[in-house]
Order: structure tokens, then C-alpha cells, then sequence
């Protein structure tokens, strides 16, 4: 970027407690070199850093976001000071223009409203919002998909590899148990198919050894407790 198109955002959010100094910080710097820090000591936490670079597609559109958002025509003398609660902080070169924010953390929508200046305030807290998700997405891109995890590249940068078919769902032993109505001596009656009985016997089997001897140790005293009793 030429020197009167620079453009550089920095945000930093963090207070001072029991655990010590704890705060989140990003910025983006005018060659695309975005740099991140999240430092917490809750339980022994690590301060995490990650720094990588983006494209000039990427900048652009950042540079929407914030210009789209007006924050650049906003004034921070009205806003809440930082307080023992925390601390945010927000600079913004955008070619000539060139902003620092300075302001207590925000909870909710309802501090906004409560400060002597709504609308600015309002402006500043969603367009951090934006901000933080637009570097989350960055840092952690999304899970893939089925098609990435059985080795196709989501983005279909190459095909999957080849491999056996899958066998179309249907009866047999590795399918939902399925049940048929079979004719025994001229009534009709539900009764679980040959398929559906091989899978319950190969299903048993693959139980622990343990499983299967107090499952026979039940049945057996199901059974005794049925039995007649016989005569002496």
C-alpha cells in the first residue's frame, strides 16, 4: 500500500484481577501481517499467540467493515473511562484518518445505554463484535466437512481418493434390524427375519466376556423363578 493509503487496525480488551493480567489483542498491519494474543492464567492457562499472513482481498474487506460501519466520524470524550472492570482500546489508520478509542469493557447493551453517548457507543460495541469474529474466523477456520474428512478437499481442490464403493443400505447383518411377516400354520405373526437375528447373535459376541456371563447369569435366574416348584 502507498503511504496515503495506509491502513492499520489494532484492538486490545483486557482488565487486571486475581489472575492477574488477562487480555485479548489483534492488529493487522499495513503488508497483511495479522498477529494475535490471548493471555489468561485462569488455571495455569498459557498465553496464546498465532500470527499469520492475509490477503489484500482480505484487508479490502476489512476496510469495508470499518468504513461501512462510520466509526472513523465518532468521538470517545463521552464514553465511560476505564475502570478497575477493564479496558478496551481500538486504533484505526485509514489513509489520512487516524483514531484512537479509548473506553471501559462493555457487558451488554444496557451500559450502552446508559452512557452519555448511545449512538457513538453503540457504533463502537458492534463494530468490535465484528471485528472479533472476523480475526476468530481467520485464526480457526471451520471444521471440514464429511467430504475433507474421506479425503476430498472441501474447496475441491483435489478428488477424493479412489476406493471401494459403498454397498447400498439393505438387509444383512451390519443393517437396521428389519421385520417380516411370515405364515406359520395359517396365522400371521411379526418375527424378526433371518438377517435381523444374525445381527442381534454377532452383536452379542462382540460384547465383553463380562457382559455376556451376567446376561446368561439373569436369564438363568428368570428362568428358576418361573419354574413350578416340584412335589416331594
Amino acid at each position: 500500500m502507498a503511504d496515503g493509503d495506509e491502513f492499520y487496525v489494532r484492538y486490545y480488551v483486557g482488565h487486571k484481577g486475581k489472575f492477574g493480567h488477562e487480555f485479548l489483542e489483534f492488529e493487522f498491519r499495513p503488508d497483511g501481517r495479522l498477529r494475535y494474543a490471548n493471555d489468561s492464567n485462569y488455571k495455569n492457562e498459557k498465553m496464546i499467540r498465532k500470527e499469520c499472513y492475509v490477503t489484500q482481498a482480505v484487508m479490502r474487506e476489512l476496510r469495508k467493515t470499518i468504513e461501512d460501519s462510520e466509526i472513523l466520524k465518532e468521538d470517545d470524550n463521552h464514553w465511560p473511562a476505564p475502570d478497575r472492570v477493564g479496558r478496551q482500546e481500538l486504533e484505526v489508520v485509514c489513509g489520512k484518518e487516524h483514531i484512537s478509542f479509548t473506553t471501559s469493557k462493555i457487558g451488554s447493551l444496557a451500559d450502552v445505554q446508559a452512557s452519555k453517548d448511545p449512538e457513538g457507543l453503540r457504533v463502537f460495541y458492534y463494530l468490535v463484535q465484528d471485528l472479533k469474529c472476523f480475526v476468530f474466523s481467520l485464526m480457526w477456520p471451520p471444521l471440514p466437512d464429511q467430504a475433507s474428512v474421506n479425503g476430498a478437499d472441501p474447496r475441491g481442490c483435489r478428488d477424493p481418493p479412489a476406493g471401494p464403493a459403498r454397498p447400498p443400505p439393505g438387509p444383512g447383518p451390519g443393517s437396521r434390524p428389519c421385520f417380516c411377516r411370515e405364515r406359520r400354520g395359517g396365522g400371521g405373526a411379526n418375527k424378526p427375519c433371518p438377517a435381523g437375528r444374525e445381527r442381534r447373535a454377532q452383536a452379542v459376541q462382540r460384547r465383553p466376556a463380562r457382559q455376556r456371563a451376567a446376561a446368561g447369569c439373569r436369564r438363568v435366574r428368570a428362568r428358576s423363578r418361573r419354574a413350578p416348584a416340584r412335589a416331594l
